[in-house]
């Protein structure tokens, strides 16, 4: 009968680590994918403030061919 309690624990024991394992694994690709959607974030923003730029240096020249 002991045997047979030594083995149920040994299965919960890795159970459990599996379990664990899992969560780490996803946890780590959660933050992959954070960090690789903050970059794709961070990259149109500076693209965009790029346009606004050049579209304020436009206005800005047209105002100074007026005058």
């Amino acid at each position: 009968m002991d045997i047979i309690w030594l083995i149920v624990f040994c299965l919960i024991i890795i159970w459990v680590a599996i379990t664990i394992g899992l969560f780490i694994r996803r946890l780590l690709n959660n933050m992959k994918q954070r960090t690789k959607s903050r970059i794709e974030l961070e990259a149109l923003q500076k693209k965009e403030l790029e346009k606004r730029i050049e579209i304020l240096e436009q206005q800005l020249a047209e105002r100074d061919n007026k005058l």
